[in-house]
């Protein structure tokens, strides 16, 4: 299965500043190494490649990504009455009902879900009592719309479509290249970065608050990621 896009364009942007900043301050300290007579000439070379790997990396277009939703079936409605699934008003699946168990409805919920083309279509997988339905045509579009149950034998709770992301089909460098052009540019000049909002790896647990000697509160928003690499960070005066 090919890894689902997650480069966002705040993402990226977050990605190219650091990376950029990180160069100057590198190569600030070789132009010292210069001024004092020696410098290292296979970190000059190396800053050259990275820089022409920065130039790269701005090439990089924000790949088209299908909006998600996660439906959990919680209960048997008891009325033993043919169910469907709606999206926005729209009827997206064929009819179904309550099975042995709830995980049982959620495989005859994602075989209903599929067996059906609408319009938008959506397709569906099931693991355990979970349903994760996806739209067929990416983009953004999605974003936001409910999920509901119609006939009553089935009780679910679902989350809103999210994570649907507008751009391109395809790419001159796939998001592996830019990663290992960001994880290079950190190898060479030890830095680390910390990403804005990541929808494709969302976390839910509350923010957390760390206080630090006794001063001001520092606010972590864990909707947010933090991604480092195994060197210092960078020391910019």
């Amino acid at each position: 299965m090919p890894k689902l896009p997650y480069y966002t364009q705040a993402y990226l942007d977050s990605k190219l500043t650091v990376a950029i900043k990180a160069l100057s301050c590198k190569a600030a300290s070789l132009a010292a190494q210069w001024r004092f007579g020696s410098i290292n000439m296979i970190d000059q070379k190396k800053l050259e490649i990275c820089y022409a790997q920065v130039e790269c990396a701005k090439t990089f277009s924000i790949l088209e990504k299908s909006a998600t939703a996660i439906s959990r079936v919680t209960a048997d409605g008891a009325t033993d009455v043919d169910s469907t699934i709606l999206v926005n008003s729209v009827t997206i699946s064929d009819s179904f009902l309550y099975g042995t168990t709830a995980a049982t409805t959620a495989t005859a919920i994602a075989a209903a879900i599929n067996s059906l083309t609408s319009v938008p279509d959506y397709t569906a997988t099931s693991l355990g009592t979970e349903i994760t339905i996806t739209a067929v045509t990416e983009g953004s579009t999605p974003n936001g719309l409910a999920i509901t149950e119609s006939g009553g034998d089935v009780t679910i709770v679902s989350e809103y479509f999210h994570s649907g992301q507008d751009g391109v089909t395809a790419n001159n460098i796939t998001e592996d290249e830019l990663d290992f052009i960001f994880d290079n540019i950190a190898s060479f000049t030890g830095c680390c970065y910390m990403s804005t909002l990541n929808a494709s790896l969302p976390i839910t647990a509350p923010n957390i608050i760390v206080t630090l000697n006794s001063g001001p509160s520092m606010q972590l928003n864990t909707l947010s990621f933090i991604e480092l690499n195994s060197l210092q960070f960078i020391d910019i005066q």
